[in-house]
């Protein structure tokens, strides 16, 4: 039972409670390419850790300046199958990226990319947004926004 805001009460299947086990149904010996793990905080560690559960292979990007955090993490979960070193906001190691994961595991397909990337510099923390320079804006905007089509364009043939 779902009350709206105005008070009129109504079910529906897609609002009802899931099972949580249920949500990642039909993963097991799919293949998924993660971006974003930065540390066990991350988003994207959290979705990996779903994404283990459920039995499906995981390929993590990550920046290099996280490499030692990632290789921590790497041993927790059997289902990494490979970890790459990348920057999304430069267009030949995302390709980098897409190389040496076939280099490694030829011909396979990804099944699920997650892009869980977020960051902009200090600098747009510190001020109301309508005073933060565009240069700050626009490296936000390349990593956390724009690289995903960056990524999505390199992965299209995979």
């Amino acid at each position: 039972m779902v009350v709206t805001n105005r008070g009129n009460r109504h079910t529906s299947p897609l609002l009802s409670p899931v099972n949580r086990d249920d949500i990642m149904l039909g993963l097991g010996g799919k293949t998924a390419l993660v971006f974003g793990v930065a540390s066990d905080d991350s988003i994207a560690w959290a979705i990996c850790k779903r994404l283990a559960e459920a039995g499906c292979g995981i390929h993590l990007g990550f920046q290099k300046r996280f490499m030692s955090r990632i290789f921590q993490l790497r041993d927790q979960l059997d289902a990494i199958q490979g970890t790459y070193p990348m920057d999304v906001a430069q267009e030949e190691t995302t390709g980098e990226f897409f190389s040496s994961w076939q280099t490694d595991r030829p011909g396979e397909k990804a099944d699920v990319l997650i892009h869980a990337i977020g960051w902009a510099p200090r600098s747009t923390y510190d001020r109301p947004l309508l005073f933060v320079d565009d240069e700050s804006l626009n490296a936000g905007m390349t990593v956390s926004a724009h690289s995903l089509q960056r990524v999505l364009k390199h992965a299209l043939p995979h």
